[in-house]
């Protein structure tokens, strides 16, 4: 699949590549080349440089809220100090489902912790955040859905559809583990189809 997103970019004029760093620009008063640590240079007129986020910790920096990866918090996204609640990009949670920690940075992961830490506010029900990781994009006439865990090297991929109609799902697997899957041209009965099956596939 990364291959042929790869080959779909190259038809819609984009050329991905893979495993460069950025060494520098050339060009007095207007660029001429982008060049690579490898030695590659890329003519071009423009430059859009994206480097990445990180969570704006200044609010809580040198307090009990503050982490190297963002707000430590608990499975209600409560954090150390009792009362106070992080949700979205600045917090560090346990995935119960998919072991270990994480942050993300999409604001569907936002929206479901919002909702959470509030109820967990009012003290009217105390709620646990199990959800699925879960984002999607859009690019060109594509719509992906990613479901799961993709911060692994998978051992197995199997798809079922086929890139030429782009209409298909890729499961990703660690051994016999179904980690993740990805959809393209997905209904949202579809997406919440691949949430269960995961969840199923977890034993959650």
């Amino acid at each position: 699949t990364g291959a042929w997103l790869t080959g779909y970019f190259a038809k819609h004029g984009v050329t991905l590549l893979s495993g460069e760093s950025l060494n520098g620009f050339e060009g007095k008063t207007v660029l001429r080349n982008i060049q690579t640590k490898s030695g590659n240079r890329v003519a071009a007129g423009m430059a859009v440089v994206a480097c990445g986020a990180e969570p704006n910790l200044e609010l809580v920096r040198n307090t009990p809220l503050s982490g190297p990866h963002g707000s430590p918090v608990t499975e209600y996204l409560e954090t150390e100090e009792k009362g106070i609640y992080a949700v979205g990009d600045l917090a560090f949670y346990p995935d119960r489902l998919m072991g270990g920690v994480r942050r993300q940075t999409h604001w569907e992961n936002a929206r479901e912790q919002g909702l959470v830490a509030g109820a967990n506010i009012t003290g009217k029900k105390r709620i646990r955040y199990e959800q699925i990781p879960y984002f999607w994009t859009e690019m060109f006439d594509l719509k992906l859905d990613f479901v799961g865990d993709f911060s692994l090297q998978p051992t197995r991929v199997d798809l079922r559809g086929t890139h030429a109609k782009k209409k298909f799902v890729a499961r990703y697997y660690q051994g016999d583990r179904l980690r993740a899957l990805l959809l393209c041209d997905a209904s949202p009965k579809e997406v919440e189809g691949a949430k269960t099956e995961l969840r199923t596939a977890l034993g959650k």
